[in-house]
């Protein structure tokens, strides 16, 4: 039970297909390397560095009881092996629960529109992420094709990782 299987899992039971679900993921890798508590110069935090919605997300996380988890002392690479099991996947909860959320989920409607692993990442970038200012250009998602978004490339070839070794196996 590693954190992409875990991940895997709960966008299976939300109905996703294994094409969305890599793209998804892909993100993820990019974004945090799948360390649910990873952060970027502390502005940052979590799987999909939920920066302007941080605030929002950290009340969940002592609703939940696992406040102390948003300490600088678990935000490194490696943080999650420091974090007791149970705790993690409470954490992995909160934070999927928080992207199905009411108040950003625009890019589920996106996201349906495709089961290509590869689509599904740009889809997700664009529509979720919004990690523009890069110099990677969208390639595969007509709406957006050719403006820059950051690690563009990379979080496509993540997806595809993804898909082919998880795909069929959910």
């Amino acid at each position: 039970d590693n954190i992409a299987e875990k991940i895997w899992n709960y966008f299976v039971d939300k109905g996703f297909t294994d094409g969305q679900i890599a793209g998804i993921i892909g993100n993820g890798l990019a974004e945090s390397g799948l360390t649910p508590t990873r952060s970027s110069n502390g502005s940052y935090w979590g799987l999909f560095q939920w920066g302007p919605r941080r605030p929002q997300l950290w009340q969940k996380m002592e609703e939940a009881g696992l406040g102390q988890y948003t300490s600088s002392e678990y935000w490194g690479a490696g943080a999650e092996e420091m974090i007791p099991e149970a705790d993690l996947d409470a954490i992995l909860t909160v934070e999927l629960d928080f992207l199905m959320g009411p108040d950003d989920i625009s890019w589920i409607d996106a996201i349906k529109e495709t089961n290509d692993p590869e689509t599904a990442a740009e889809i997700f970038l664009v529509t979720f992420e919004r990690a523009v200012g890069g110099d990677d250009p969208i390639k595969l998602y007509p709406p957006y094709m050719g403006l820059l978004y950051q690690g563009t490339t990379a979080r496509r070839n993540f997806a595809k990782q993804v898909y082919d070794e998880y795909s069929g196996k959910g």
